[in-house]
């Protein structure tokens, strides 16, 4: 497929998608330069591998020249560590997994303008993680770096809205608002759903 620019792969149901994915990898997609994975399933990876062992190909393959990816595959979350520093030029990264990967900030990529990050700010151990994925950016950003954007995309029904998030969880706004002012100190705006930065608040 010599002229395809973007590839959507979609899977809601927990079918084994190893050999398939290995099948993709192998294709030949020298235009491809977006991605997106949805797979919340994912499905059970080969015996005695990791869910990473089932996307890693198709990274190795066409990961080093994607601008654009979009992923949602919760139960391979973990092996982030592994999956995106194969992304070597990638502009745009929008993880729809609804849980954030551990130590996301640190393994950024320098080429990445925009993060968007689905986020579930009221359930268990996510707004930590999402805090903790900010100070992870604070302690890595410098000026080499090109991110510029990092938006929040709430997981529920429910959007995150800077002018109404004091009001559902005022303790994590509080925290939220410092760490977005800490970050437009290095050129970074922290959006909510709409777009918004607490610059255009009021």
């Amino acid at each position: 497929m010599p002229s395809l620019t973007a590839l959507t792969l979609t899977c809601v149901t927990k079918e084994p998608l190893s050999n398939f994915l290995q099948f993709i990898s192998r294709a030949s997609f020298p235009a491809l330069i977006v991605l997106v994975l949805d797979l919340p399933f994912l499905g059970p990876a080969p015996q005695g591998t990791t869910p990473c062992a089932t996307l890693q190909p198709l990274f190795k393959h066409i990961g080093p020249r994607l601008l654009s990816l979009g992923l949602r595959a919760p139960y391979a979350r973990k092996e982030a560590r592994l999956l995106i520093p194969l992304l070597k030029k990638v502009q745009k990264i929008n993880l729809l997994m609804g849980t954030i990967p551990p130590n996301l900030g640190k393994l950024l990529p320098a080429s990445v303008a925009e993060l968007h990050i689905g986020v579930d700010l009221q359930f268990g151990s996510q707004p930590q993680a999402l805090v903790e994925c900010l100070d992870n950016v604070l302690a890595t950003r410098n000026k080499k770096n090109s991110l510029a954007i990092i938006r929040l995309a709430s997981s529920t029904p429910e959007p995150f809205k800077w002018c109404s998030l004091g009001t559902i969880n005022p303790v994590l706004a509080g925290t939220l608002m410092l760490r977005s002012v800490w970050l437009l100190a290095k050129g970074i705006q922290l959006q909510d759903d709409s777009g918004k930065w607490i610059g255009q608040l009021g």
